[in-house]
């Protein structure tokens, strides 16, 4: 496999109102939120130990996983089975507690802290008291990343001028990353939000799967227009391989004596 990262959708449902994400946008995961059965997840660990997978796995996606009730046991299991495996969580923070971090065996975490609120205002505090390493902790800090980066992926919430620009460039993105969504499908990409092209089948049969290879193939050469949710999309290029530490390094450097104060302390 030449997919670097898997990225597992824990559920559509979040704590908050983002208005360029789809658990706001979309009346299904609004009202009737999507939640990863225990079945769902135990396959598809299963799956990934039967080719010995030692890469990333990051409980990310549209909703914040933090708000399912099994969170801490699906990493358990997937600690367990995949011992090799590095674990990744991307979450807004609002229910990280010392508790949770201490349990929970993660080697890195992304925080999307969106603005200086009141989980802003704690999350130094929550950091410390649980031990967990601070420069394992990525911060996407929007008073340094604009929200306009994050407004339109794959026609996803607001539409981008952008998305002409990019129009005809490859994106190597499926060729890196493999998205299993909440309702237990793989999508073409985690950017695309309303799930306009997926597949529910194993993992084995999706990386055998004609069509999957065949996109893949186009998006690598810069053939969108088949895909809808890719013609919309303005990300080019080939995300960058993750290193040892997760996420820490893609984004711009930031003062964490914002979060983390008993640093600014001395």
């Amino acid at each position: 496999m030449s997919h670097f990262v898997v990225e597992i959708e824990l559920t559509t449902a979040c704590t908050r109102n983002c208005p360029f994400c789809r658990p706001t946008l979309l009346p299904e995961d609004r009202d009737f939120p999507a939640y990863l059965t225990e079945k769902l997840h135990s396959k598809l660990i299963g799956e990934l130990a039967s080719v010995g997978w030692d890469k990333w796995i990051v409980y990310c996606g549209h909703g914040e996983p933090t708000m399912h009730p099994k969170i801490l046991g699906f990493l358990l299991e997937a600690r367990r089975r995949l011992p090799n495996a590095k674990l990744a969580l991307a979450t807004n923070g609002d229910n990280l507690t010392a508790e949770f971090l201490r349990s929970a065996p993660l080697d890195c975490i992304c925080w999307d802290c969106y603005d200086n609120d009141a989980t802003a205002a704690r999350m130094g505090d929550v950091v410390r008291e649980s031990g967990f390493p601070p420069e394992k902790f990525a911060v996407i800090d929007f008073v340094n990343w604009r929200k306009l980066e994050w407004l339109s992926r794959a026609g996803t919430g607001f539409k981008s001028d952008r998305a002409g620009e990019t129009r005809h460039k490859p994106c190597l993105a499926p060729q890196r990353k493999i998205f299993f969504s909440a309702r237990g499908r793989f999508s073409l990409c985690c950017n695309d939000g309303h799930r306009r092209v997926t597949w529910d089948c194993t993992l084995p049969e999706l990386l055998k799967d004609a069509k999957y290879i065949q996109a893949q193939t186009d998006l690598a050469q810069g053939n969108r227009e088949p895909y809808a949710p890719c013609a919309e999309c303005e990300y080019a290029g080939a995300p960058p391989e993750w290193p040892d530490n997760g996420l820490v390094y893609f984004y711009p450097s930031l003062d964490k004596t914002r979060f983390w104060r008993w640093n600014a302390k001395g």
